[in-house]
């Protein structure tokens, strides 16, 4: 590659994502960001089934440490070096810290307040998105952009209206939840800022390395370094499926399908389909554990989907 076509290369960059072509390759870039953010919906059904048997810290530590391993394994395979640059490598620390603390915040926030609250902070992290995206990487979304954003936010708020009542919501939560929001934006910015230097592989390990050590420490701290915990967790078959599943699909497949579209789309479109998390989780919920469907609940679906679409078309 010549200095000229570099030079071609980060502007598209800086612009919102290194265009990937072809029609055909965007269908893959969407399909990929789809398909992970899909592996990420149906996470909460299997972390319900594990958790009924094992602390969420225990969980996070053979889920992190299996994905982990995943990971290194591919990497060695793939002979793939993990070469430093300076000028994103800033962005890759703050991503790789940033997304164990993402974990903690909507954790003790769900715990402080109640899960549809906490569903209704949490589904303005597109906002919080956008905000960052603007003021470090000059990313500006058009009106178009920013409208139906807040429509698939709406949408959200429509599902989440629509169930559980709002409960006693503790201070603190509220906080944490903000705090986790900001957080998170904070993440897909450094993301897409350190997919210039970094490959999807590479971002992928960084995270799940600092994933690994924290959730691995923090068990351990909380359990006072008793291992047998572990092993009455791995006693259960429905939980070693659980955090192998957890592991494989919405640990190591996901993040790597994700932040693969981190290269070429947005922090704005990645951040958009992120939300149809909560529509997968939905449905999922209805196929496998018999949830009701009601007509706000597809309302609201058919709101986030279109939304979706309408983002990244514009």
């Amino acid at each position: 590659m010549n200095h000229d076509q570099r030079k071609v290369n980060d502007k598209r960059i800086k612009a919102g994502g290194e265009q990937a072509g072809t029609n055909e390759n965007m269908f893959r870039v969407y399909a990929a960001v789809t398909l992970g953010n899909f592996f990420w919906g149906i996470s909460n059904i299997l972390t319900r089934i594990a958790v009924s048997v094992a602390d969420p810290e225990i969980l996070l530590t053979f889920r992190f440490l299996t994905a982990f391993a995943i990971l290194s394994i591919i990497m060695l395979v793939k002979k793939e070096r993990f070469s430093i640059h300076k000028s994103v490598f800033p962005a890759l620390v703050l991503m790789a810290v940033t997304e164990p603390l993402i974990y903690f915040g909507e954790g003790y926030g769900i715990k402080l307040s109640n899960a549809s609250f906490a569903s209704m902070i949490t589904a303005t992290t597109p906002i919080s998105s956008i905000a960052f995206a603007a003021l470090l990487l000059k990313e500006y979304p058009t009106k178009r952009q920013i409208f139906y954003s807040l429509v698939a936010v709406a949408g959200i708020l429509l599902i989440t209206a629509q169930g559980q009542q709002m409960g006693y919501v503790h201070p603190a939560g509220a906080v944490i939840l903000i705090l986790a929001v900001i957080i998170t934006g904070l993440y897909r910015t450094a993301n897409r800022k350190a997919a210039e230097g970094f490959s999807t592989l590479q971002r992928t390990w960084a995270v799940f390395l600092v994933c690994m050590i924290t959730f691995t420490l923090t068990s351990l701290i909380r359990n006072h370094g008793d291992l047998s915990v572990y092993t009455d967790a791995l006693s259960h078959p429905e939980f070693v499926a659980s955090f192998v599943l957890l592991a494989v699909l919405s640990s190591a497949a996901a993040h790597v399908l994700v932040n693969y579209g981190y290269k070429y789309l947005s922090v704005l479109s990645v951040s958009i389909f992120a939300i149809l998390q909560n529509v997968i989780g939905i449905f999922a919920g209805i196929l496998i554990l018999h949830e009701p469907a009601t007509p706000t609940i597809l309302i609201g679906s058919a709101m986030i989907i279109l939304s979706i679409y309408m983002v990244n078309r514009a």
